[in-house]
């Protein structure tokens, strides 16, 4: 396990050219001609009674590497980073190419308002997992009507 420092703070700018998408459950698609760079990781979004858990696939880099942050009203995560091609610079002919390094970001729109101060990450085998604790719902208050 190891911390993950939460900024409240708008989601960061995506490099110029680049826009994050939302979680869909449709496949990635690969920019055309095989080119490497912005890539958005496998992700699971599901809810618990408890929690809302997002689990992102993102082998190959050192949990320092990766960027968790929440916007101020705690309705979306967004975890972003780098990974390296081991392999850049040196002579080489890819016959497959699958595995996607460069720049990745993900943006998560959260069903509910989750307890900021309860949310905790890990990063193991290759899989982020962030536990968004959800907001105990608003009791009403009762009023006691005036009386004539």
């Amino acid at each position: 396990m190891f911390n993950v420092a939460f900024v409240v703070a708008p989601p960061p700018e995506p490099p110029a050219g680049w826009t994050i998408r939302r979680v869909t459950l449709r496949p990635q698609r690969r920019p055309a001609g095989g080119a490497r760079g912005f890539f958005e990781p496998p992700t699971d979004v599901y809810e618990t009674p408890e929690s809302v858990v997002v689990r992102m696939e993102i082998a190959g880099l050192p949990p320092e590497g990766l960027e968790v942050a929440l916007s101020n009203d705690g309705r979306v995560l967004t975890v972003s980073g780098r990974r390296e091609d081991p392999g850049a610079g040196s002579p080489r002919k890819y016959y497959t190419l699958e595995i996607e390094c460069g720049w990745f970001a993900r943006q998560v729109n959260l069903p509910q308002s989750i307890d900021l101060e309860a949310v905790s990450a890990s990063y193991s085998d290759g899989f982020l997992e962030v536990i968004l604790p959800k907001r105990a719902p608003e009791q009403p208050r009762a009023r006691n009507a005036p009386t004539e």
